[in-house]
């Protein structure tokens, strides 16, 4: 079992991976964010490790060749700014 356990990864354990509830995880497979298998019969989703590992590098924004390009569109020097104040709600 310890094979299954180190190739393939369940809905809370890819939800654990991406920083995100498993809600957001059964979402993005469904519209096809995310590649997964089901086996006949099961309504549950298996994650292929290394498909998802590789699915986050190539959505990286530190390497090197992202951060130049963004330096190229000029988006390094974007200015951030403070949030405005939360209002307050009316009650009557």
């Amino acid at each position: 079992m310890a094979l299954v356990d180190d190739h393939f990864l369940t809905v809370p354990q890819v939800a654990d991976l991406l920083h995100c509830s498993p809600k957001t995880v059964f979402s993005m497979t469904r519209d096809g964010r995310l590649p997964a298998r089901r086996l006949p019969g099961s309504r549950r989703y298996l994650y292929v490790r290394q498909e998802i590992l590789d699915l986050l590098d190539e959505h990286r924004t530190d390497t090197e060749e992202a951060i130049a390009l963004a330096e190229a569109d000029g988006e390094a020097e974007v200015e951030v700014k403070e949030p405005a104040p939360a209002r307050k709600r009316r009650r009557g």
